[in-house]
C-alpha cells in the first residue's frame, strides 16, 4: 500500500483538526457547483461509502470519488459504528460528496452532533486526479474500540461493494477485523428520518 506521503511521517506536522462545535458556516469548505448552491465536501468513511443510503440521506449528494484521510486509523467505536482515530503510521480511503447545507443537517442528526459524533475539517487526497481538499470528517472523540452491531454489517458490506477503488488488502487489514465479509444485500436505514 502507498503513503499519501513519501518519506518518514515523523517529518511531517500534522495539522490539529478544527473542530466544528458551534461554528456557523465554514466558508473556506464551501464550493459553488452548477447547480448554484453552496457546497461543502463531506468524507465519508462508514456505512456512507454505500451510496444508496448516502443518496436516500441527502438526496442532493453528488459523489466526487474516492480518498485518503492521512494519519488516521479506521476503528468501530465503542458505539459499534465506524470511527477514525488518530494514528500517524495509518491512512483512512472514504468517499468524498459534496453536500448541501441540508444535506450537511440531515448528516448531523444521522451522526449524532454533537452527542455521539463531532465535526472536523480535515484534509484528503482525490484518488483520481491528487487534489488536496478539506472536507467535512464526522469523528466520535472517544477512541475505545467496541463490537460491530449486526445491522450495521450489512450497510458497510454495501458501501465496500461500491467503493471498487479501495484496495482489498487496506479493507482486510482495517475493516474485515471489525466486520466479516458478507453478501450485498437491500436493507431499510434503521435511522432514516
Amino acid at each position: 500500500m502507498t503513503s499519501l506521503f513519501t518519506g518518514s511521517p515523523k517529518a511531517y506536522i500534522i495539522p490539529e483538526p478544527t473542530n466544528l462545535e458551534g461554528i456557523g458556516k465554514m466558508s473556506p469548505r464551501k464550493t459553488n457547483n452548477q447547480d448554484g448552491l453552496q457546497r461543502t465536501y463531506y468524507f465519508a468513511y462508514g456505512s456512507n461509502l454505500w451510496v444508496h443510503q448516502m443518496i436516500t440521506r441527502c438526496p442532493s449528494t453528488i459523489l466526487i470519488g474516492t480518498a485518503i484521510l492521512p494519519f488516521y486509523r479506521w476503528v468501530i467505536s465503542h458505539r459499534g459504528y465506524a470511527n477514525v482515530v488518530p494514528s500517524v503510521p495509518d491512512e483512512c480511503y472514504g468517499f468524498i460528496y459534496t453536500i448541501t447545507e441540508e444535506d450537511e443537517a440531515k448528516l448531523d442528526v444521522y451522526e449524532g452532533v454533537p452527542r455521539s459524533y463531532q465535526k472536523k475539517i480535515l484534509k484528503v487526497k482525490v484518488l483520481d486526479d491528487g487534489r488536496l481538499l478539506e472536507t467535512l470528517v464526522y469523528i466520535d472523540s472517544k477512541t475505545a474500540e467496541g463490537v460491530t452491531h449486526t445491522e450495521y454489517v450489512v450497510r458497510i458490506n454495501n458501501g465496500l461493494n461500491d467503493a471498487k477503488e479501495i484496495p482489498e488488502e487496506w479493507v482486510k487489514k482495517y475493516i474485515r477485523p471489525f466486520i466479516p465479509a458478507g453478501p450485498v444485500k437491500m436493507v431499510v436505514d434503521p435511522f432514516f428520518i
